[in-house]
């Protein structure tokens, strides 16, 4: 993402332009959207081709680029504390047995 030059769409430093009066928004300020809109999908379809395609398809519910690597982060750290615990715990359970060659 950082070659792509989206990174800053995954961890929220561009952000989406606001329209000074949110009544009366100038061409300028539409073209900055429509601009940014247009960045974020992209960053969101390159997300997407480096996830498994049951984890894209659950994007969906994320609107922007930043969301949906928030919840990836959240959902695979969460994964990975119990993968930890659990090998950890086998690494426990693992004994030489009775009278055996280590």
């Amino acid at each position: 993402m950082i070659l792509a030059s989206h990174w800053d769409y995954f961890d929220g430093s561009e952000t989406r332009p606001v329209p000074k009066d949110s009544n009366n928004i100038t061409d300028v300020e539409k073209g900055e959207c429509k601009r940014w809109d247009h960045e974020d999908v992209i960053a969101q379809c390159l997300l997407g081709q480096c996830l498994p395609i049951e984890t894209a398809m659950d994007m969906d519910e994320f609107p922007t680029a930043e969301e949906q690597w928030n919840a990836i982060t959240t959902c695979f750290t969460m994964k990975s504390v119990y993968t930890k615990a659990d090998l950890h715990q086998a690494f426990l359970n693992m004994r030489c047995p009775k009278g055996g060659d280590v």
